[in-house]
């Protein structure tokens, strides 16, 4: 009998005490860690500015001589970008770049692809779980560009 009243003592005081506070703990933790990839990351985020700029000069009709005034690299009202994958999501990756626009290259190892996709498929793009992070690729240059 002192044993069942020693554990409706013990359950009384997990029920009032301690989950209240283990759930105060869980959520407040979760309030400053966040989960990183779970959707929490904004378009903005993926694309970066440039590529936010120029989607905004697109719905005002003048991407073209943003893009030319920034050498941002259109070709057909598609930009060229590089995308990084979220670690795992290669193959995902891949075929949304695909379906969206022109793959050009991929590179497995540092799980990247480099495609030419519309601006106005841009924001679809970014709000794949299967995209990191898009950007222009870098340029290279030649010992004679200067």
């Amino acid at each position: 009998m002192a044993v069942a009243g020693a554990l409706l003592v013990y359950r009384r005081a997990m029920s009032r005490i301690v989950l209240p506070v283990l759930l105060v703990a869980v959520l407040l933790t979760a309030a400053v860690f966040p989960l990183s990839g779970c959707g929490s990351e904004d378009v903005s985020d993926k694309l970066g500015s440039r590529l936010m700029a120029l989607i905004d000069a697109e719905k005002r009709g003048e991407a073209e001589s943003f893009a030319q005034s920034r050498l941002i690299d259109l070709v057909d009202g598609s930009v060229r970008v590089s995308i990084k994958c979220v670690s795992g999501q290669f193959g995902a990756a891949i075929k949304v770049a695909a379906d969206l626009g022109t793959v050009e290259f991929i590179s497995e190892r540092s799980e990247q692809v480099q495609a030419l996709i519309p601006i106005t498929s841009l924001t679809a793009l970014a709000r794949e779980k299967s995209i990191k992070r898009i950007r222009e690729p870098i340029k290279g240059k030649t010992m004679t560009d200067g």
